[in-house]
């Protein structure tokens, strides 16, 4: 009955514990996202976070009452091994040098489980990624079998390994249960057989013994197969820590204050030898930008032209502060960009990039008027579509056009002084090219907003103050009067 109550006390406390500093953990790496910069973001992967933060919990969740059973075996054990000294010194002897031989080789053997735990799991991080693209690039692969035919042979090839790391992470487990339980039966072998051959023992002492090691196996048997479990949970909080490292180290390196100089307003943003270097994972030398020098003055459109890798969405990241810049700096009205004022600064923009994300609910604008809100969707011709409620937005599965016009939508009721548009017209029909270019880029600037808008089509470069063409990272020309055809560009 003690063992029975002290069994179910152990696991309903262990495990309300663990609950509870699991939670504390995807709060505090949710809170370290949240504060995170963009490129630390990106180069640690949606994957990996996801897989951090539910899978690599989820495995220390369920082996919460595991690892409670396996202390408790470990108290019994070495209550067990007290009874046995109190019997016999001999035995209790035999039992601890057996100790010093079996215990550092199974640590040696549980040391070769964790590695090729650890291997498995970046094969299954591959393998997400790989049936992500055979997901997400389903039409691509449906228009070129070649190429569909060769990622699914690297998803077969990636399969493979895993099945075979798993059964070698599954095979030494059991090598390792097999070895516990064979050591097990040596001892329990010796007590019996051995032990009355040089110690002189009566029948009581020979059975009271025999009965403590028989009961030695219950405890050994349980923490053969815990062990296990509490490695594969061990490595998984090393891997959750190993993420909650890398977001420190980011927001050590760019700390955010709560100044806000600026107060919702500008007269003009000033890039000065801003540049940019992205770190190539595999050692190379990764696309740079810059330096560059340009100024945004209020109220005007400007728009950034240039073919695919001349760095006009990375100079809007920078310019926003959504990338920090490896050497330059911000200016607004000669005030420099610092992390002190950091969160302020990006406070000014809105936008929507080509990357965008729709939320269901419209976070942060809930004193938005629900008639605003339908006005929009209606001036954006996706009223029919969509609608807002007090669950969120009733439809989100729009054609790319209309995402991008919801997200128009969004952008919009943030009421920003910048908007900040990165190929929005590229998935629209004519009628709403049109519009953006001659009704809703002009509205924006009549009500004095600033707009730094990407675009490939020529036939509007009328519509802007400017044109910045950009090449290989840098600006090859700015034409202030694009309305002009005489003019060069």
């Amino acid at each position: 009955i003690g063992y029975a109550a002290s069994y179910r006390y152990c696991v309903t406390t262990i495990t309300q514990q663990i609950e509870s500093a699991l939670y504390k953990v995807r709060l505090r790496l949710g809170e370290k996202i949240q504060r995170a910069e963009l490129i630390t973001i990106e180069q640690i992967g949606a994957l990996q976070i996801y897989d951090r933060i539910v899978q690599q919990t989820t495995i220390i969740s369920n082996s919460s009452w595991l690892i409670a059973l396996g202390l408790q075996a470990f108290v019994l054990l070495i209550m067990l091994l007290a009874y046995i000294l109190y019997l016999s010194r001999v035995l209790f002897l035999l039992f601890l040098l057996a100790a010093l031989v079996v215990v550092p080789l199974y640590y040696s053997r549980s040391k070769r489980v964790t590695a090729n735990m650890q291997q498995v799991g970046r094969q299954q991080v591959s393998l997400r990624n790989l049936l992500t693209d055979l997901l997400r690039g389903f039409k691509e692969t449906r228009l070129n079998t070649k190429r569909g035919d060769d990622l699914y042979r690297h998803f077969d090839e990636t399969a493979a390994t895993l099945k075979d790391d798993t059964i070698e992470v599954h095979f030494l487990d059991q090598e390792n249960v097999n070895f516990m339980h064979f050591n097990m039966y040596v001892l329990l072998a010796a007590t019996v057989f051995v032990l009355p051959q040089f110690v002189s023992t009566n029948a009581a002492s020979l059975s009271q013994l025999s009965a403590a090691a028989l009961f030695l196996t219950g405890p050994i048997g349980i923490l053969s197969f815990t062990i296990p479990e509490y490695e594969r949970a061990d490595l998984a909080a090393t891997n959750i820590q190993a993420l909650e490292q890398r977001l420190d180290e980011a927001a050590l390196a760019a700390p955010q204050g709560p100044d806000d100089p600026f107060q919702g307003q500008f007269n003009v943003i000033e890039a000065a030898d801003l540049a940019f270097s992205y770190t190539d994972p595999s050692g190379g030398e990764g696309f740079s930008l810059g330096p560059i020098s340009l100024s945004i003055r209020a109220g005007e459109i400007v728009f950034f032209v240039g073919g695919n890798g001349s760095g006009k969405t990375t100079l809007l990241k920078l310019l926003t502060g959504l990338y920090a810049p490896t050497s330059g700096r911000l200016l607004v009205d000669r005030r420099p960009v610092e992390a002190a004022n950091l969160r302020a600064y990006r406070e000014l923009f809105a936008g929507v990039f080509t990357d965008f994300y729709l939320f269901k609910k419209l976070y942060g604008l809930s004193d938005r008027p629900a008639e605003q809100v339908s006005g929009l969707l209606e001036q954006l011709k996706i009223a029919g579509k969509t609608s807002y409620g007090p669950e969120g937005f009733t439809n989100l599965e729009l054609s790319t056009g209309q995402r991008k016009r919801l997200a128009m939508v969004v952008a919009l009721l943030e009421d920003r002084p910048v908007y900040v548009f990165d190929e929005w017209a590229a998935d629209q029909d004519p009628e709403f090219r049109r519009y953006y270019y001659e009704e809703l880029l002009p509205e924006l600037k009549r009500r004095g907003k600033t707009v730094l808008a990407i675009s490939h089509d020529d036939r509007y470069f009328r519509c802007a103050d400017r044109v910045v063409f950009m090449e290989y990272g840098a600006i090859r020309s700015i034409e202030s009067d694009p309305a002009d055809p005489a003019k060069p560009a």
